[in-house]
């Protein structure tokens, strides 16, 4: 609520700014609300690590994206750690940000990163935080629903553009995506274990694609490209659409 009321008294203020001003200030706004970029930003490190064989400093750098120990993984499974973030930062990371600006702009958009937000800090299964960590995880888990399975459909649809294995894709997104304890993350996790034809594990938790080999440091520069394809994708096919429709819509009503 809080966060709500002041993005809209920010954009009341705004509005009385010169146009080219708002627009610019505007832009600059949303793009904080944006996290595939960062993502890349440090996952890089950590492919040119592996590349040069320091698992050591490779699992430390995987530290900073995970909530799981690294401090143990093997290569295998440091990849698959890094291949599950960068497909579940484009869902909470870019997509659902675009997607709640699509329909309540600005406000949908930060409203969207406060939850996500405090479900990263709160939203964990202590005594502690637990009223309001599963508040936060409650309202986390409704807000990606929706853009969580686009985006599986959307990595499918890439993986036919990209000659990836598309129909693994599907299918592991069919039979694997409510193998992970979290409601959404099996979806981008299924669909790109599926299209990579890679098997992504979290030990002593899940597996998907129990039949294939763990990911290499070359599949996640491979992950990087499809997460960019299917955000292409959805800006196209969901963003633009859905934004241009509510254009529409009110200057008609």
């Amino acid at each position: 609520g809080v966060v709500a009321l002041t993005s809209y008294a920010l954009l009341h203020f705004l509005k009385a700014l010169p146009t080219l001003l708002y627009f610019v200030i505007l832009a600059f706004l949303l793009k904080t609300s944006y996290a595939l970029l960062t993502m890349e930003r440090f996952v890089a490190p950590i492919f040119h690590a592996l590349k040069s064989g320091d698992l050591v400093r490779a699992r430390t750098l995987t530290q900073r994206i995970v909530r799981r120990e690294t401090a143990n993984l093997g290569e295998g499974h440091v990849c698959s750690a890094v291949i599950e973030s960068i497909s579940e930062s484009l869902v909470d990371g870019f997509c659902s940000p675009l997607f709640f600006y699509s329909i309540l702009g600005l406000v949908g958009a930060l409203v969207y990163r406060a939850i996500n937000t405090m479900d990263s800090m709160v939203g964990y299964k202590t005594e502690e935080y637990r009223e309001l960590g599963f508040f936060s995880a409650k309202a986390d888990t409704y807000a990606n629903y929706l853009v969580a399975r686009l985006v599986a459909l959307l990595t499918v649809f890439s993986a036919i553009l990209l000659r990836m294995d598309y129909k693994s894709a599907f299918m592991r997104v069919v039979k694997e995506a409510r193998n992970t304890q979290s409601v959404n993350a099996g979806y981008p996790f299924s669909a790109f274990s599926g299209a990579l034809r890679v098997k992504l594990e979290k030990l002593n938790s899940y597996t998907i694609g129990v039949e294939d080999r763990l990911p290499s440091f070359n599949d996640i520069k491979r992950s990087i490209t499809l997460a960019r394809l299917v955000a292409f994708l959805f800006v196209l096919l969901v963003v633009f659409p859905v934004t241009l429709f509510n254009w529409w819509f009110v200057w008609t009503a």
